[in-house]
């Protein structure tokens, strides 16, 4: 691996177009660090939480150890920013803060908390102070010679307990949320709307986020994973959604090549985008859970019980108030089987206006 440094870029606003990329350790942020070292001629700028250059570059080593592309970028295309989305100024010092504001053209904002039963002070800390903090420094780019985009990952819970057609240009909390997790991001998202009047903005709200479709590479076992593990780990069977219920996953692949090929395009400019997968294409449940045993029958020659399906209803939704209070937290095994009723529906459809009309239709299976 080349040598590292927290921020040394070579070309001094010449012109050069520099990404800046929070949340590049996580599963979505590494396939997006991926497309941009392999499809496109722009150089990134990874924002790393570390101590030193040495621990950054071991942290990036480890988790891009997979990833062919990005395994020796560190030191060329790539350049380590040490620094952290909850702290002011991203917890640079001055002379990085300065070179970094003086280089950066764009920004792709995916560093976040993912756990949907976090504390409402530390989800907020991640998500909400984290993102006021990137979009700070966005603005001294922009004031310092113009920012081209800057990209927020946002999720297509930002709806909370809405049932029906959710359009992209809709965000209200009027419906209440199901987790913290779903309350911060709202509150987050408000902010990247608010700065879209000082510089330009894109947004993205993936649906629940899966391996790769072609090779089904993963590296997060959460989400649909977590009852998946039980199943074929501990036989737990129990699955309390209909088996009817169609699930809101959409793969790793689709939503980083949107993001990627989105945020270099003039037209998306000032929009938000459903990356979801069509409602008429998603799996029910029940087909899911009939893949994964003829899956297991077929590559592991492991026969798993039939799974009970038994509905819980509707999903409890908390308002405001009472997720601050914590109320809303899952506890427990029952409350993180209970998580993935949340994002199975018979009755919510994520419209996909401006992703379908600059992308094009979904074209996977």
């Amino acid at each position: 691996m080349a040598e590292l440094t927290p921020c040394g870029f070579e070309n001094k606003n010449d012109g050069a177009k520099v990404v800046l990329l929070t949340g590049g350790t996580g599963f979505l942020g590494a396939q997006i660090a991926r497309r941009i070292v392999s499809s496109t001629n722009l150089s990134l700028a990874a924002l790393v939480r570390a101590d030193t250059a040495e621990d950054a570059g071991r942290k990036m080593k480890r988790e891009w150890w997979a990833l062919p592309e990005l395994r020796n970028e560190p030191g060329n295309r790539v350049n380590l920013v040490l620094g952290d989305v909850s702290k002011p100024s991203l917890g640079l010092r001055e002379e990085e803060l300065r070179e970094l504001v003086r280089n950066v053209t764009q920004v792709i904002h995916a560093a976040a908390d993912l756990r949907l039963d976090g504390p409402i002070d530390a989800m907020r800390r991640t998500n909400v102070t984290g993102t006021a903090n990137v979009l700070d420094i966005a603005s001294q780019a922009n004031e310092d010679h113009g920012l081209k985009r800057f990209s927020y990952i946002s999720t297509a819970y930002v709806s909370g307990g809405r049932r029906g057609r959710i359009p992209e240009t809709d965000l209200t909390d009027e419906y209440g949320f199901r987790n913290t997790y779903e309350l911060s991001k709202y509150e987050a998202e408000k902010l990247v709307r608010e700065a879209s009047s000082r510089f330009p903005i894109s947004i993205f709200r993936p649906g629940m986020i899966v391996g790769d479709s072609i090779t089904g590479e993963v590296r997060t076992f959460n989400t649909v994973y977590y009852p998946l593990r039980l199943y074929f780990e501990h036989g737990i069977r129990v699955v309390p959604v209909s088996s009817s219920s169609r699930i809101n996953i959409v793969p790793v692949d689709y939503v980083a090549d949107s993001i990627v090929k989105l945020t270099q395009m003039e037209q998306a400019e000032g929009l938000t985008f459903h990356l979801t997968s069509p409602f008429e294409s998603l799996p029910t449940i029940g087909e899911l859970v009939g893949f994964v045993r003829r899956w297991a029958r077929e590559r592991m020659q492991l026969e798993l019980p039939g799974a009970m399906f038994l509905p819980l209803g509707q999903p409890r939704v908390f308002s405001v108030k009472e997720l601050m209070s914590d109320k809303g937290n899952a506890k427990g095994l029952a409350g993180k089987l209970g998580e993935l009723e949340g994002y199975c529906s018979r009755d919510v459809t994520f419209c996909r206006d401006n992703t379908d009309r600059l992308l094009g239709p979904y074209g996977l299976d």
